[in-house]
């Protein structure tokens, strides 16, 4: 824009010399002509001395001057362009004049500093990489050993479990063993209503029979509780009515069969021999006890209701 200007310049100045020059012409070949005019009428009236001038023929033609002018572009607007690093110009990729675009590298600089710091940052990638390299083998070195030896611990609980099928035939059914405490209780009920006096004769019968069921001296006492008193006492027995009694059976010390054998002898011949009585064995062990949560059964079954008789057929089919 700028050169634009400065041409535009130069030709208006040339134009307004060039019509400066035309009516200067124009101007002297004027006078002339006159000057002729007049000497010639001079001439005709008087005959004096003879004037000699100059004249010059005016001719058509293009008038033109060559000026040759030094001259600046100047950009309307300059930007500075500086490096994020100071460093050396290494080589240089554009020149005055020379079109550039956003993103185009203009130069290539040279930093002693980062380049430094760029072999050592290149250096302990590479060691970083190399200690990766070591640590994968390391890995799968670990990973075959645990293969094997997970195999290895297979093959020793498979065995141990195939060699523990064996003592199968000898395992129980409870997931607790038993701990015979020497001693068992009996509670039975004879029929409902039964007065106290007959309820004493079963006790007696009961009592006959643990002790023709019992083993050598594995007998050590029997102790029996018939019916209710209403006093104090009745806190402390099991006993609901005069039909009810409880057998307290106790061992020796160096008895040959545990207290649950007895109990399941006892059980079968009062099944056999008193049918009409309905009993039930309480062993006395504390792991009976822990397991029963301190009931004496495992099931605590308790039956409500208003209806007497409906909850007492209950209670029939129950027991």
């Amino acid at each position: 824009m700028t050169y634009n200007r400065t041409l535009s310049m130069l030709r208006m100045v040339t134009r307004e010399r060039l019509s400066w020059l035309a009516l200067a012409a124009t101007v002297a070949a004027i006078v002339v002509n006159l000057t002729a005019c007049s000497g010639d009428r001079t001439q005709v009236q008087a005959s004096g001395p003879t004037i000699t001038v100059g004249v010059a023929k005016v001719v058509k033609k293009s008038l033109g001057r060559q000026l040759t002018l030094s001259s600046e572009l100047v950009p309307f607007q300059e930007i500075d362009v500086y490096a994020k690093e100071s460093g050396y110009v290494k080589k240089l990729m554009v020149d005055y004049g020379t079109h550039v675009k956003a993103g185009e590298v203009m130069a290539l600089l040279e930093i002693p500093d980062l380049e430094a710091q760029l072999q050592e940052d290149q250096a302990q990638i590479k060691n970083a990489a190399n200690q990766v390299t070591r640590t994968q083998h390391e890995l799968e070195r670990y990973q075959a050993q645990y293969k094997a030896l997970h195999l290895l611990t297979v093959a020793i609980l498979s065995g141990v479990f195939i060699a523990s099928l064996a003592i199968y035939p000898l395992l129980g059914l409870a997931f607790f063993p038993k701990t015979g405490a020497g001693q068992f209780t009996v509670n039975l009920k004879v029929p409902t209503g039964t007065r106290i006096e007959v309820t004493d004769q079963y006790v007696a019968k009961v009592e006959d029979l643990i002790r023709s069921t019992m083993e050598g001296k594995d007998l050590r006492r029997i102790v029996s509780n018939v019916g209710v008193v209403p006093d104090f006492s009745l806190l402390y027995t099991t006993n609901s009515g005069p039909y009810t009694a409880t057998v307290q059976v106790q061992l020796n010390d160096s008895h040959r069969l545990s207290s649950f054998e007895y109990m399941d002898r006892v059980q079968q011949r009062m099944a056999s021999q008193f049918p009409e009585i309905r009993t039930f064995f309480s062993s006395g062990s504390m792991v009976d006890a822990i397991l029963n949560s301190g009931m004496p059964a495992p099931i605590d079954v308790q039956v409500s209701s208003s209806n007497l008789e409906q909850i007492n057929g209950i209670a029939q089919n129950l027991s």
